[in-house]
C-alpha cells in the first residue's frame, strides 16, 4: 500500500526566501558589483533614476540609492503582490516607489537612467517582450544592467518543471545566448 503523505500548507518556497523584515541585510556582491558599474558609467550618481525590473522585496534597489547617493526617481516593480507588500513595509520609507507589474507588460509612463533586471529572464520562454519593455525605460543615454542565465554558445534552453501531479507547469530555469 502506498501511503500518500498529508499536504503541508507552506508559502511558495520562492517567496517565503525572499520575504524578510526590516531593512538590515547581507549585500550581494553582485548588488556592489551593479553599483561599482553604475559609479563607472554615470560622471554623477547623486540624481540618477533607478528603475529595479523583478525587484522581489526591494534590496537591490535600497542598496542602489544608498550607495550611488542618488536624489534620483527610484523605482522597483514586481510581478507578486507578496513581494511589492514586503518590500513597501521594508523601504517604503526610503522614498523608493514600489509597484505590482508584469515585466512583459508594464508602463511608468517614464524613461530611467539605471534599468536593473537581475535573474528574471530565465521565468521566461521568449525574453524577447520583457528586454523590449525594458529598453523602452530606458534613456537613450541610460545604463542596462543585466544578470541572470545566458551562455556564449548560441543555445536557447527552455526548461520547465512542476510538482508531480500538479498539472501546470513552469518555468523558471531557462537560459538564453547573451547575443
Amino acid at each position: 500500500m502506498i501511503r500518500q503523505p498529508k499536504p503541508i500548507n507552506k508559502p511558495d518556497r520562492q517567496a517565503k526566501f525572499h520575504i524578510k523584515k526590516g531593512k538590515k541585510f547581507v549585500v550581494k556582491e553582485l548588488f556592489r558589483e551593479i553599483s561599482q558599474e553604475a559609479k563607472k558609467f554615470f560622471k554623477n550618481t547623486t540624481n540618477i533614476s533607478i528603475l529595479d525590473i523583478g525587484t522581489a522585496c526591494g534590496e537591490l534597489v535600497y542598496f542602489l540609492k544608498k550607495d550611488l547617493g542618488s536624489g534620483g526617481e527610484i523605482w522597483g516593480i514586481d510581478l507578486d503582490p507578496q513581494f511589492i507588500k514586503c518590500a513597501k513595509e521594508r523601504f517604503g520609507d526610503s522614498g523608493i516607489n514600489f509597484v505590482v507589474g508584469d515585466a512583459l507588460n508594464f508602463n511608468l509612463m517614464k524613461k530611467f537612467d539605471l534599468v536593473c533586471v537581475t535573474s528574471v529572464f530565465s521565468y521566461f520562454e521568449d525574453p524577447r517582450p520583457a528586454f523590449g519593455n525594458l529598453v523602452r525605460h530606458l534613456k537613450p543615454s541610460g545604463m542596462a544592467m543585466v544578470t541572470g542565465l545566458f551562455n556564449d554558445y548560441g543555445f536557447e534552453v527552455v526548461s520547465k518543471y512542476r510538482k508531480a501531479g500538479s498539472g501546470k507547469w513552469l518555468t523558471g530555469f531557462n537560459q538564453y545566448p547573451i547575443s
